[in-house]
């Protein structure tokens, strides 16, 4: 929702760290997966979705997803 919103207030850009990932845990490699199908459905109306990454594992395994 946090991405339908951004499109309702017209943002071009939007930042998300690896959610629930941390003391929540949730599985790393799905909550990825799950963000980046999500964001790239959204370009178009956002130009620019970054993702924060806590760790180099984290920086990766995104980095894997972004450029597949």
């Amino acid at each position: 929702s946090s991405l339908e919103v951004a499109v309702e207030i017209g943002a071009r850009s939007v930042a998300f760290p690896s959610l629930s990932t941390g003391v929540y845990g949730s599985p790393k490699q799905p909550a990825a997966e799950i963000a980046v199908a999500t964001a790239r459905a959204f370009l178009g109306p956002i130009d620019d979705i970054t993702f924060t990454a806590f760790s180099e594992d984290d920086f990766q395994r995104y980095r894997a997803l972004l450029v597949a």
